[in-house]
Parts: structure tokens; sequence; C-alpha cells
């Protein structure tokens, strides 16, 4: 064998057996909200995170990482969530799939079924 040869050999046999002896890393654990695979927007405010996913609006708070989840069963008009953007005065501005632009004062959810100064529902 090559001097070459020997030493790249020799070389990949010690990687080998480095990546043997490593100690795992530790998994990490994650709680889905919604599905895992789908979170389209996100949005910030002072207190909270806002994801928008396919499965509804996700309300994470900064403190203590508990979360909400808003759907249809809670006012909102589809819950394919596209696009979000929190406004100054603290309204979140929800694009949707579907169902056209939602505003969102922190209590309700209000929506135009087909409002006419958007040129679609997908929003």
């Amino acid at each position: 064998m090559t001097r070459g040869r020997s030493f790249i050999l020799g070389s990949l046999t010690l990687i080998w057996c480095m990546n043997m002896l490593a100690t795992p890393a530790a998994a990490a654990e994650f709680e889905s909200y919604t599905n895992p695979n789908s979170v389209n927007c996100l949005a910030a405010d002072g207190d909270y995170v806002w994801a928008g996913t396919a499965g509804g609006l996700v309300r994470i708070s900064r403190r203590n990482l508990s979360y909400r989840v808003f759907r249809t069963t809670d006012g909102l008009p589809c819950n394919f969530i596209k696009s979000l953007w929190r406004a100054d005065e603290g309204t979140l501005w929800i694009g949707t799939i579907g169902a056209g632009l939602v505003r969102f004062d922190g209590r309700y959810f209000w929506w135009a079924a087909r409002p006419k100064v958007l040129g679609s529902n997908w929003v």
C-alpha cells in the first residue's frame, strides 16, 4: 500500500473510532401546537409571539411559553393562516387562504366574507 493510501485509511479509521466513542447529544423535545410542518408566518408584540399555521392561529406567551390555539370554533373564518401583521395600536391583522383579511382586537375576530378592497380572498 502506498504511503498516501495508508494515511487516508488511517485517518478514516481514526474518525470512525472517535465517532463511536463520542457521547450522543441529548435529543431536544418539542411540543407540537399544530402541524409542525406548516408554520407560515410569525408576529411578535410585547407579551406574545403569534404563529400562523395551517391549523389555526397560535398565541405563545413569552413569559412561560404557555399557548392558546384559535380556530374556526373560536371565531376565525378559516384555520389556514398565511400572513400576520401587528399594528401599532395592538390590532392583529390575519391573512387567510380563502377567507380574506381578518382583524383580531384581542377579544373578537372581525372579517368581511368578500372584501371589495382585496383582489383575492387569499391574503
